[in-house]
């Protein structure tokens, strides 16, 4: 009877700290210091940051001297802005990729082994996914991801101190050197911006920016870079006019394109959405995409 009572009111308890655990995690959006990647963490993959000279290493401590404040989150990274508005400084997840240590160093029972080894061995594929991704963009596409500065190792930052400001306003003090991040200019959100120029009649900005958007991704796909996830609304931001990719985190090389025909039509495929929004604003601007991005002889998806 006693171990009844026992079992009832611990089911109680957890009954009772589950909603309240789920709570704190919506309030502060999952974000905790330690969910933050530490740098030297496993040899499993190579680590890299941008060589820098003493004097951009400079300016890279005053933009990282400024109060860092919460704006959100992606699948990879918890995101914050500087203070003076012009930064985002994105932190990897530690958990995203990496086992927990228990996972790893205890074997799992009844007959669990199996899983444990294709658990692991499916976050360290994952793992090296994302840093090649990352390799991709720091190494051929900077300007366009508007990367400023690449911290994947560690040694270039020692005592610098980080002040950061959760979701909640939670104030943190963390040394920068030992996290994994990179900063990046700060836009505005993609859709939004090309709404507002369509609707004041601001066509030739648009149609500027939708220059400046497919050449981009025509541009990318000839170096055979594809990225993986189509959401051009979320992964795209616009900085003085002009559109720039926000996402780093799923890029790769494909080598199957033979022909420009066919990374035409995976343009076509990755755009698709994209252009359906636009046709809903402007039929002739989505038109005026749709041919920037295609050959004459292919007419639809």
């Amino acid at each position: 009877m006693k171990s009844l009572k026992s079992l009832l009111w611990t089911l109680l308890a957890l009954s009772s700290v589950f909603p309240l655990y789920r709570f704190c995690h919506k309030q502060t959006d999952g974000f905790t210091p330690r969910k933050i990647r530490k740098a030297f963490q496993t040899q499993e993959v190579a680590h890299f940051s941008t060589l820098i000279s003493p004097s951009e290493k400079e300016n890279i401590k005053k933009i990282l001297n400024q109060p860092l404040t919460y704006i959100g989150r992606g699948g990879q990274c918890y995101a914050f802005s500087t203070a003076d508005g012009q930064y985002v400084v994105k932190f990897l997840k530690y958990n995203n990729n990496y086992p927990q240590i228990w996972f790893k160093l205890f074997p799992l029972p009844f007959g669990l082994g199996n899983y444990q080894k294709l658990q692991i061995a499916r976050k360290k594929k994952k793992l090296e996914g994302e840093y090649k991704s990352y390799e991709i963009a720091l190494k051929d596409l900077p300007q366009e991801t508007g990367i400023l500065y690449m911290h994947l190792d560690s040694g270039d930052l020692p005592g610098v101190q980080l002040e950061m400001f959760d979701k909640i306003k939670v104030h943190h003090t963390l040394l920068a050197d030992p996290l994994q991040f990179y900063i990046q200019k700060k836009g505005s959100p993609f859709y939004p911006e090309l709404k507002q120029l369509i609707n004041t009649g601001e066509l030739e900005a648009a149609k500027k920016a939708l220059d400046e958007m497919s050449s981009y991704l025509i541009r990318r796909s000839k170096m055979n870079i594809v990225d993986k996830d189509n959401g051009i609304w979320r992964n795209f931001a616009f900085y003085e006019g002009k559109p720039f990719q926000i996402d780093i985190g799923q890029f790769i090389y494909e080598n199957t394109f033979s022909s420009e025909k066919e990374y035409q039509k995976n343009l076509l495929s990755f755009t698709k959405e994209f252009r359906l929004w636009l046709e809903t604003l402007s039929p002739s601007l989505a038109n005026h995409f749709t041919q920037s991005i295609s050959y004459s002889e292919i007419k639809s998806d």
